[in-house]
């Protein structure tokens, strides 16, 4: 029996078959030699999955490859076409059964590379499986609604406003009682962590939105976010998320010190030479003591302080610091440069071109490379001037990471839409073969003279 913990593995191997099985069939008879091969080894695929679980759906929703909740982020880089042309025949789940056969297998294999016209004429899928006796698998689309779709970007709008709310409460408490408690933030990244599970795309749109200020609390949580989203890519441990969580929630954990008058330093931060030791040993020493903190937590701060990572001319790559400490870098960094371009002209095409300047010096390429897949070059919540004139609000990352799913939000004249449409600015036009929208500029709402922000995401 293969152990439970390593289904997902067993799940990438199943569609990775699954995709050269399809292609396969697309080129070859389903009775030559290279058809039944090429079938067999997909039936061990999934043999192997169904013995650990006798249900099995896997599912093909937003570009991305789900499986429990859970999308597999470099699984579905590598199949965006596999994707894109499942969700056009109209096929977005699968579900597998044990008992299956061999038999039913190769049926659904001839299902599955029908064209859409040929699945309407045989009465849709359910009864073309039928047709062939495939009875233990089944194909679906994912009944989301636009209804569900915006309980999602509530829920996230909530979650991010509470969070808020209970990280004030933290530092109130912090500076009253002059101890660190680590229950509300626990609880701020168990939340957080519900929500980038079911849709990271609406909370970076609550994050985007949001007052891009200088408050320490507000930057913590943008850090949480971009963290986890990160750490959730990266298969991260499950146990883990919430001390990957908790680390990046303190990563300024002296500052809110400072603010709240329990430790002093000579130095202005304790990033500077002059008597910052000192302060280190003590801050690191107040962590340690902390009741029911992550020991993460503490390497974290400690690598900060002595690698000094968040200066980003450190030559990180030299130094063995840890897996959380390099993402909690990188997810600061980025906050701090869309915070100060918040107060002047949004431009995130420099802000790309800033952080993927150092790659090799201090992050490594291909982590700089799987950030962007996972935000965007222009992000969720991000406002977008088409070279139409309208206004476009980013809901969705897109493969193409330059251009992302929009929803248009006024006309060419900026006048506010009744009704906004969704549009993938990735979208080639059938008459002029080129891109049916482009991007002139990226802007804010403050500096439009009207709010034309949908109510479901303020």
């Amino acid at each position: 029996m293969v152990p439970e913990t390593d289904i997902t593995k067993y799940i990438e191997e199943l569609v990775q078959s699954l995709v050269v099985m399809r292609n396969t069939r697309l080129i070859y008879g389903k009775d030559h030699g290279i058809t039944k091969r090429t079938l067999s080894t997909l039936y061990t695929s999934l043999e192997k999955v169904l013995q650990l679980r006798p249900d099995v759906t896997v599912a093909f929703i937003k570009n991305e490859v789900v499986f429990d909740k859970l999308p597999l982020y470099n699984l579905s880089a590598a199949l965006e076409k596999f994707i894109t042309d499942l969700s056009e025949s109209g096929i977005e789940k699968i579900h597998f059964k044990a008992g299956l056969t061999k038999e039913e297998l190769a049926g659904f294999i001839e299902v599955m590379v029908l064209k859409k016209g040929e699945v309407f004429e045989k009465g849709g899928y359910a009864n073309a499986l039928s047709s062939l006796g495939v009875k233990n698998i089944g194909i679906s689309k994912v009944a989301v609604s636009e209804q569900k779709e915006e309980d999602v970007t509530i829920l996230a709008k909530t979650t991010y406003n509470n969070a808020l709310k209970t990280m004030q409460e933290f530092l109130d408490t912090l500076k009253k009682e002059r101890n660190i408690s680590v229950e509300g933030p626990r609880q701020v990244v168990i939340d957080i962590l519900k929500v980038i599970l079911r849709n990271k795309d609406a909370l970076l749109i609550s994050l985007n939105l949001g007052m891009r200020d200088r408050d320490i609390l507000v930057h913590c949580l943008r850090v949480l976010i971009l963290t986890l989203i990160q750490a959730v890519s990266l298969r991260v441990d499950k146990d883990l998320f919430s001390d990957f969580g908790e680390a990046s929630l303190f990563h300024e954990i002296g500052e809110l010190t400072r603010e709240a008058g329990i430790l002093e330093c000579g130095a202005k931060t304790p990033m500077e030479n002059a008597g910052s030791q000192k302060y280190a040993d003590a801050l690191i020493k107040l962590l340690v003591k902390t009741k029911h903190i992550s020991k993460l937590t503490a390497l974290v701060i400690y690598e900060i302080m002595k690698y000094n990572p968040l200066n980003y001319t450190a030559a990180i790559k030299t130094k063995k610091i840890n897996l959380a400490s390099i993402l909690i870098t990188l997810a600061c960094y980025y906050d701090n440069l869309v915070s100060k371009a918040s107060d002047l002209k949004m431009d995130y095409e420099s802000i790309y071109t800033e952080i993927m300047r150092l790659k090799g010096e201090v992050f490594e390429k291909p982590l700089l490379e799987r950030f962007f897949k996972l935000v965007g070059i222009y992000p969720p919540g991000s406002l977008l001037e088409l070279t139409t004139g309208e206004i476009a609000l980013t809901v969705r990352v897109n493969p193409d990471i330059r251009r992302p799913i929009a929803e248009i939000l006024t006309d060419g004249s900026k006048n506010r839409l009744e009704q906004p449409k969704m549009a993938d600015l990735s979208e080639i036009d059938s008459l002029t073969k080129s891109f049916k929208y482009n991007i002139s500029r990226t802007t804010n709402p403050k500096e439009l003279s009207v709010d034309i922000i949908p109510q479901k995401y303020k």
